[in-house]
């Protein structure tokens, strides 16, 4: 629906059960699927993002939901897929002071990034790559890190002078996805190749491909000389990858996962998002259980199909939490001036 209060067009949930979680995007009009125009460059968050986004003016609206608090903030990392630098900047400005660092897409090989010059688009734009990240990091504070993550080019010799650009623009570091625009997950991922990446520079490298126990992030550090390593589908199959330990049984770590996004009174629409890739990976959804969730419209419903007690939704969620992110911001010179002074 058209908000014609902040000039964006909102996409609600129509499960939710109070006006905080009816919102699951924002966005300006270019960039809304609903109107049906051709994208102008737009930055949008990437592809696995769980929280809301106002991603340009008004001036004074400018928010980041749901609120990730103070002891979050050195947590979260926002991701942007984008392919112009005005506009990367705009929106990440609105996040800024809420996050850790601001990470550019540039390894999304499909269609609704690239189409835009976003994602893996930008791979064979090293001019673009370079005005991306440096006007990120000449304009945002000072303590928020700037970083982006790319997959591997045609040949390693393209790899490596992307890598060497991406370098060269302030970045605190920048992951290698280990596979190429044309492979998929089912394809091992060319732990060999990030190895080259690394050796080529200074800046630190964090590795991303086939990491699906603890043990495959040491495992693949040392095989790869990367400062750190990272996953994907290993953390939304079972969170509890990153226990020394090992991970625990899939039920003990959904029920997990479902008590957290009920005490906090987790978006309806990705709690089901979260609890779907968990049981596709353990149980399958082409079951009882798989289909009583598709047709939950609430928290509660979810509660039910799981035998987890309703009354623990919401019990620890912070209403009308101020953030600095909602700080008057009155245009978009201003965004820059006080950037800049903050530095």
């Amino acid at each position: 629906m058209e908000n014609t209060a902040w000039g964006t067009v909102d996409f609600i949930d129509p499960d939710a059960n109070n006006d905080d979680s009816a919102v699951v995007f924002q966005t300006i009009p270019e960039v809304s699927r609903a109107q049906k125009k051709p994208r102008k460059n737009p930055a949008f968050p990437s592809a696995g993002h769980t929280g809301n986004f106002a991603s340009e003016t008004p001036a004074k609206k400018l928010r980041l939901f749901p609120p990730t608090g103070f002891q979050e903030k050195n947590r979260v990392v926002l991701q942007l897929g984008t392919g112009d630098a005005t506009r990367a900047l705009q929106s990440a400005m609105v996040a800024a002071k809420d996050v850790a660092a601001i990470d550019i897409n540039m390894g999304c090989p499909l269609k609704f990034s690239t189409a835009s010059g976003a994602g893996s688009a930008l791979l064979k734009k090293p001019e673009t790559v370079h005005d991306i990240l440096t006007t990120l990091r000449r304009n945002l504070p000072a303590e928020t890190h700037v970083t982006c993550k790319i997959r591997l080019l045609e040949t390693m010799e393209k790899t490596v002078e992307l890598a060497r650009v991406i370098e060269k623009c302030g970045v605190s570091a920048f992951g290698v996805h280990g596979r190429y625009i044309g492979q998929r997950p089912r394809d091992p991922a060319h732990w060999d190749q990030i190895k080259q990446v690394v050796e080529s520079v200074s800046c630190p490298v964090i590795a991303n491909g086939d990491v699906f126990e603890y043990t495959d992030f040491d495992k693949l550090r040392a095989e790869t000389g990367a400062a750190a390593a990272m996953c994907g589908r290993g953390a939304m199959w079972n969170q509890s990858i990153f226990r020394k330990e090992g991970v625990i049984p899939a039920r003990d770590n959904l029920n997990s996962l479902l008590e957290k996004c009920f005490e906090w009174n987790h978006s309806l629409k990705n709690t089901k998002y979260l609890t779907r890739e968990i049981l596709i990976k353990s149980t399958g959804l082409e079951n009882e259980e798989g289909w009583a969730l598709n047709k939950t419209k609430s928290l509660a419903d979810v509660a039910g199909v799981f035998n987890i007690q309703a009354n623990i939704i919401g019990r620890k969620r912070v209403s009308n939490l101020k953030r600095p992110c909602e700080d008057p911001v009155e245009n978009d010179e201003n965004i820059k001036v006080k950037a800049l002074a903050e530095q």
